[in-house]
């Protein structure tokens, strides 16, 4: 998802570095256009997010759904940082945000597995 976002955030700096020589009005619309694209593809994920947070004591972890989630933290983090970064050097700073809004927001959506483990061992250790 992130890979997605991240990509299309390098590809609207690129339009953007080309818009400027001729319009710069344009620039804003390009930009606009990657808001609603990346809010569409996270919508996805905030659903499955608000799922899973609707199932958070019911269901059951193990180690290896933590490790995983701690690994594809760490991969969401990269890749977030080296497009906002990209688009940061490129002076587009708005789409560098949105992608690390987005990029916040899904590793949010990966770690629930992680907080559900937490929730679960605290009700265990009260009970």
């Amino acid at each position: 998802m992130i890979v997605k976002v991240a990509l299309c955030g390098i590809c609207v700096c690129i339009i953007n570095v080309l818009l400027r020589q001729y319009n710069k009005s344009f620039v804003i619309f390009a930009e606009l256009i990657f808001v609603g694209a990346v809010v569409s593809l996270i919508m996805n994920d905030a659903a499955d997010g608000v799922r899973r947070l609707t199932d958070l004591f019911t269901l059951s972890t193990s180690q290896s759904k933590i490790i995983v989630c701690l690994l594809k933290g760490a991969v969401i983090c990269i890749v977030t940082k080296l497009a906002c970064d990209v688009s940061y050097e490129s002076g587009n700073i708005i789409v560098g945000d949105i992608i690390e809004l987005a990029g916040r927001i899904i590793l949010l959506v990966i770690s629930l597995p992680f907080i559900e483990s937490v929730v679960k061992t605290a009700v265990a250790f009260a009970s």
